[in-house]
């Protein structure tokens, strides 16, 4: 009889047991997903820029620095 209501109350034991691991393992997930959501709308997750991509626009930028320059003088 005592073996008896020991294994009923080892069964609700683990039963609870892994409610409560499956409930920590959902919230971390829903926080998990939530985080990237929220960096994905602000921006964190914008791909950086390239070190090429950036001598390439300085390069462009100078370019036209000397064409408006040229142009002004011919005024």
């Amino acid at each position: 009889m005592e073996q008896e209501i020991y294994n009923v109350e080892s069964r609700w034991r683990n039963k609870y047991m892994n409610l409560g691991r499956d409930y920590q393992q959902s919230a971390r997930q829903n926080l998990v997903t939530s985080s990237r959501k929220q960096q994905a709308q602000t921006g964190a997750l914008a791909p950086k820029k390239v070190k090429g991509q950036e001598m390439a626009l300085k390069s462009l930028v100078t370019v036209l620095n000397n064409l408006v320059a040229i142009t002004l003088e011919k005024r």
